[in-house]
């Protein structure tokens, strides 16, 4: 799965990269977490930052509950499940990251790595839904980031890694032509480095620069 990255990147760089305006309100996060606001740039609003949800709440949903167990959605059933098979081919976003955290192990002994690229910014393929809060009847974005199978980097680590775009195919995944079968290479053959971090980076309330700096002199290169 993939349950917190960070995106550290200035306004300008942003810019630079995607090609978007980047909001006033942007700041930049050591260790972005389910439920927070955080950017995107969806298919809807493609030439600016967006700030969505994170944790899918399907437009059908009766509260906001649901969100939090939908972080994620699995590569191999997006077409399956009702709550992606709807988006998927329509409501397409990038969600831009300098970096995420996966957790090696289980139980008491799992250790967070930070792992990056060599571009160090680099987006992971997401999809996005409207929801309207009955109580208020405003509209609440949200969205999950699609996973699929770890590629061999990562397998010693994790068994599930998030789908990575490649730049190239950026623009094709907003413009919703990309086909399902296509989605599959995606990642096999991404440049990654993945370092140990603390695990102070367990705790949502933390964010800081010091939470990707390596400890413990574990690398996998």
């Amino acid at each position: 799965m993939c349950g917190r990255f960070c995106f550290i990147h200035t306004p300008k760089q942003i810019s630079d990269r995607y090609g978007v305006s980047v909001p006033a309100l942007f700041s930049p996060t050591y260790n972005a977490a389910p439920s927070q606001l955080l950017p995107v740039i969806s298919n809807a609003t493609k030439g600016v930052l967006s700030f969505y949800r994170w944790g899918l709440i399907p437009s059908w949903s009766k509260n906001a509950s649901l969100g939090a167990k939908m972080i994620n959605a699995r590569m191999e059933s997006l077409t399956q499940k009702p709550s992606f098979k709807n988006l998927f081919g329509k409501r397409h976003c990038l969600v831009p990251v300098s970096g995420f955290y996966e957790w090696s192990g289980s139980g008491r002994t799992r250790t967070p790595f930070f792992i990056t690229t060599k571009e160090h910014i680099f987006s992971l393929a997401g999809l996005w839904d409207s929801w309207i809060d009955p109580e208020t009847q405003l509209s609440v974005e949200s969205f999950t980031i699609i996973t699929r199978e770890a590629n061999d980097f990562m397998r010693p680590i994790h068994d599930r890694m998030p789908l990575i775009m490649k730049p190239e195919k950026e623009g094709d995944w907003l413009d919703c032509d990309v086909s399902y079968e296509s989605l599959c290479s995606c990642g096999e053959n991404i440049d990654f480095t993945a370092t140990e971090v603390s695990t102070e980076v367990n705790s949502p309330a933390a964010n800081h620069p010091g939470l990707i700096l390596p400890v413990g002199g574990r690398l996998f290169d």
